[in-house]
């Protein structure tokens, strides 16, 4: 019996150094393709510079380079991604400032919002970030995990799957309210949950 539950804990063990390695790899994989992205980006933006290409030019430059890319290298060189990386590049001209927890699609996401402010504000990334630094420096043994609460102006409930999705912190958004309910009811909606 003993050598079954050896081979079973043996089993686990291995299980997830996989699950681990996996993780790191996806993880790694994510960072390299925002990098080479934003490095896509500022190539197509200096490129436009140094030509004074104006933005009619700009266009067919991209449906030029998304053919020809797509033709050589696959799937990822769409026009609409494409530009996506040209903006990218404009809206975070510093590469440092882009967060590794966000996926490509986060990003694209984000980069259809105008409002750098309200565009900051929905990168999650600096919340989990607080929330790693919580979980490692501050909490003590048997604490629960610590959670984020993202406050939103709309509670939209799939665009805050895209937001948070892939984060392994507890991240949750809601709809705020000018108005904060009377103590009954407040506790009432509490004690619901």
């Amino acid at each position: 019996m003993e050598e079954i539950s050896d081979y079973n804990g043996l089993i686990e063990s291995i299980r997830e150094i996989i699950k681990d390695a996996r993780k790191r790899i996806a993880r790694n994989i994510n960072i390299e393709l925002i990098a080479t992205y934003w490095k896509i980006g500022k190539t197509i933006v200096e490129n436009e510079q140094r030509k004074r290409i104006d933005s009619k030019s700009s266009r067919q430059l991209i449906l030029s380079l998304s053919k020809e890319l797509t033709n050589e290298l696959g799937k990822g060189f769409s026009r609409a991604n494409l530009f996506n990386m040209r903006k990218f590049y404009l809206e975070y001209p510093d590469v440092q400032t882009v967060s590794g927890q966000l996926t490509w699609s986060h990003y694209s996401e984000l980069l259809i919002i105008e409002d750098e402010s309200k565009r900051n504000f929905y990168d999650a990334g600096q919340l989990n970030t607080y929330l790693n630094f919580y979980k490692t420096e501050v909490n003590d043994t048997g604490d629960n995990p610590p959670i984020g609460i993202i406050l939103c102006a709309e509670k939209d409930e799939i665009g805050a799957e895209y937001i948070l999705g892939g984060f392994d912190n507890n991240l949750f958004a809601s709809r705020f309210s000018y108005v904060l309910p009377d103590k009954e009811e407040f506790i009432k909606e509490l004690e619901m949950h």
